[in-house]
């Protein structure tokens, strides 16, 4: 039998921000005590933190790789889960020390022609850092699309609606309606080489996989099971869903709607086309200096952390 592998040595940092996002999200920074560099990470790496309530919580990193002297994360709140998140947002304070194990690297922005990358929640945060990477590289292809309940609890919208990013990304929010549920088929129709990665609730990432067996195993990305756990399955707001057939949507199906409940619709946002990746991205357009568009989010009630 091969020898477990070695528990990581935890590193104790400086807790050196703590910043409301939405009233359910907040973003942490933390720091060396000296200010030395911390070990690297790339896009889509996650840190485990030991929350004060005690019980250990993995959450992905957002800042920037370069910036070899912060680990950023973001966590929302779960009042009704079991002590950990709510911990950081009740039992911390700037200049205390949190011990966290290194970071951790599961879920790899691989090399690929093109990029969609789909988020629901929380899911977002390993999926910015990944878009805010191909941005540093010059990248033009690739397009996000995130769901969340409402405007008012989604976090990092003025980083993802700027004027460098906006004709990349898709906000789909749709308050509960089941009506306003996101349709994924028109871009998962037909693959072309694109390389999809998404991340947020266990229901999304199950429709995800429905809808993409016809595609290369190779070209589809999730984060692992272990990482799921808190980087991807806190949800922003929550909603009932009921489950689907279990066969995949064909075209003639596409405007079929499921007994699920969803999460939300941006009122700032006009509904850009939503086609096929093969196909040209129609922009967002812009109304009075604001991006308009559209978004939703499944989610499996009670889902929490």
């Amino acid at each position: 039998m091969p020898a477990p592998d070695p528990k990581p040595t935890l590193l104790s940092l400086t807790l050196t921000d703590k910043t409301p996002l939405t009233p359910q999200i907040t973003q942490f920074r933390l720091s060396s005590p000296d200010g030395s560099a911390l070990p690297p990470f790339e896009a889509g790496a996650h840190i485990t933190v030991r929350t004060p309530a005690g019980p250990m919580r993995r959450y992905s990193l957002i800042g920037d790789p370069a910036d070899k002297g912060h680990y950023v994360f973001a966590v929302k709140g779960e009042p009704n889960g079991r002590g950990g998140s709510m911990s950081l947002h009740t039992d911390t304070a700037v200049g205390d020390t949190l011990q966290i194990e290194p970071p951790r690297n599961d879920f790899v922005l691989q090399p690929a022609p093109r990029y969609l990358f789909i988020a629901g929640g929380i899911g977002i945060t390993p999926i910015l850092a990944m878009v805010r990477q191909l941005q540093r590289q010059g990248r033009r292809d690739f397009r996000l699309v995130w769901c969340t309940r409402s405007a008012a609890l989604t976090p990092f919208r003025d980083i993802l609606l700027a004027d460098e990013l906006c004709d990349h990304v898709t906000l789909h929010h749709d308050d509960g309606d089941p009506d306003r549920v996101f349709d994924f088929w028109p871009l998962c129709e037909t693959p072309d080489g694109t390389h999809l990665y998404t991340c947020g609730p266990a229901a999304l990432m199950d429709e995800i996989e429905n809808l993409t067996g016809h595609w290369p195993s190779e070209t589809l990305r999730m984060p692992s099971a272990s990482t799921r756990s808190r980087s991807c399955s806190q949800t922003i707001g929550r909603s009932r869903c009921g489950s689907w057939d279990g066969t995949r949507r064909s075209p003639s199906a596409r405007n079929k709607r499921c007994s699920r409940r969803c999460v939300s619709t941006d009122s700032r946002c006009a509904v850009p086309a939503r086609v096929a990746p093969a196909a040209p991205v129609a922009p967002p357009t812009r109304a009075g200096g604001s991006i308009i568009a559209t978004w939703c989010c499944p989610s499996r009630s009670g889902v929490s952390t």
